[in-house]
């Protein structure tokens, strides 16, 4: 028999699949048997939420380990779809196991993987994953700009968002002190995060969810100006 060892980032997101962020950390085999001429592994899950991986070692010696993650056919690939898709954090089971040349199985190892749904932020664990969030295309946020514009009429501005083309710290400060108060002007309430079952993270409301039902807590309200900066 092989021992095997796999170790997965316990709660796997769509923000790690938009950041190409690794969530497989460990997936080796050790021969503990007589020398194997062929080996095949196999990595699955259930649901599924990446691609099943397959990949053959030859001539594997006795007392000897293979570190799946440095063969150079082995990729593991998230099922963006099935990821963005799901409303509830849902427990997947992933199996690794090994395969003799005839197909009898010669060693497994199984891990339990949380696959958060797509809103999920989570927290301190990943705090810098907040930016994948801010969506300057949003639709909602056209009426932000527009009411900015207005605004920076009414202050005796330019109506112009040109950004930072005047290179002019001051204008860029006016544009963002329009921005701001075109959005105070939704009268967005604060109501806490939408219902969770983790102590640790959020989910977070995008911009057009924050205007169009005018609420959001604190990090919803700077995810949607941080997107209406941008």
């Amino acid at each position: 028999m092989m021992e095997l060892e796999l170790a997965f980032n316990p709660k796997v997101s769509y923000v790690q699949y938009q950041n190409k962020m690794d969530v497989l950390f460990t997936a080796t085999a050790m021969n503990d048997d007589e020398y194997k001429d062929l080996v095949t592994f196999k990595i699955s899950s259930s649901p599924k939420f990446f691609e099943d991986i397959v990949c053959k070692y030859e001539a594997l010696q006795p007392n000897t380990s293979v570190n799946l993650l440095s063969l150079p056919n082995f990729k593991l690939k998230l099922d963006p779809e099935y990821i963005s898709s799901i409303s509830e954090a849902t427990t997947c089971k992933v199996k690794f196991i090994a395969e003799d040349a005839e197909g009898n199985s010669i060693g497994s190892a199984d891990e339990d993987v949380v696959v958060q749904p797509f809103d999920y932020w989570s927290g301190i664990n990943m705090s810098e994953t907040i930016a994948s969030f801010i969506t300057p295309n949003a639709e909602s946020l056209a009426k932000i700009r527009s009411k900015a514009s207005d605004i920076l009429g009414q202050w005796g501005k330019s109506r112009s968002l040109e950004g930072y083309q005047s290179e002019d710290r001051d204008r860029v400060l006016t544009m963002a002190a329009a921005i701001y108060a075109a959005l105070e002007k939704e009268n967005i309430n604060y109501v806490n995060p939408p219902a969770r079952f983790e102590k640790i993270g959020q989910r977070i409301r995008i911009p057009d969810e924050v205007l169009t039902k005018h609420e959001g807590t604190c990090i919803d309200l700077a995810v949607t100006y941080a997107a209406s900066l941008e």
